[in-house]
């Protein structure tokens, strides 16, 4: 049986790998670890199962406040009932609500130029709400972002992330609409919380204020949780 470094050495993606390409795997300004161990992982087939996840995950950062954070990255997000018949699961108001019972939520929402007036409307009604929202614009002028995740940090050692391929909106409650997250738990999660804190602190933002930084210095603490090792890639634009 192949030892887990072995493993590693397969699947995971290395600094240097693709030198001959001239493709640079790591930037050299991250905090994202190489990879990580002892994680637990639980799929979520279809909308349903995460917009269920995504309630809980909301519902359990007020049972912690005001200790708790949540950081949202999405290319869309609507008002949408994530829970069915149930007006009170609404995800905008969810995280306003959030946000009035002290709670810390912090959104990054795509903003490219197909979708400029839709997406800045958003972000006006989360923040008159008191969510902090910025428009996330880190990619070429015709591109646009799809880091999807959102992350509820209930202390300094326990953390728990959803990521996928879909967003908490209307498209995404389709039935015929077929998406698949994660459940992430345990140290992984720091990598995913650093991707947020990267892009919020990144200087094409234009609000970041390095005197007074919104994240304190990124510190691994979360508990181990179970027998996975995890890599978190992302891709970068111009700036960190």
């Amino acid at each position: 049986m192949p030892s887990l470094q072995e493993l590693k050495d397969k699947w995971f993606v290395t600094p240097g790998l693709f030198d001959e390409y001239g493709l640079t795997v790591r930037h050299e300004d991250t905090n994202i670890s190489l990879s990580t161990d002892n994680n637990q992982v639980a799929i979520l087939v279809d909308s349903r199962a995460f917009l269920e996840q995504w309630f809980d995950l909301i519902q359990l950062s007020k049972s912690f406040a005001p200790d708790s954070k949540v950081f949202l990255a999405a290319w869309n997000l609507d008002n949408v009932k994530t829970i069915p018949n149930n007006v009170s699961s609404q995800a905008m108001d969810m995280l306003i609500d959030a946000s009035q019972n002290d709670v810390s939520v912090y959104a990054l929402i795509n903003r490219d130029v197909y979708h400029r007036a839709a997406r800045q409307q958003r972000i006006d009604t989360l923040n008159a709400g008191g969510v902090k929202v910025l428009a996330d614009f880190n990619f070429p002028t015709f591109g646009t972002v799809h880091q999807k995740f959102t992350l509820c940090k209930t202390s300094e050692t326990s953390a728990v992330a959803l990521v996928g391929s879909g967003d908490v909106a209307n498209f995404n409650t389709k039935k015929s609409v077929h998406e698949v997250w994660v459940k992430i738990e345990g140290p992984a999660v720091f990598d995913i919380e650093q991707t947020f804190v990267e892009k919020w602190e990144s200087p094409i933002n234009g609000l970041v204020d390095p005197i007074n930084p919104e994240f304190a210095t990124p510190v691994n603490n979360y508990e181990n949780k179970g027998l996975l090792s995890i890599q978190v890639l992302r891709t970068y634009g111009d700036k960190l």
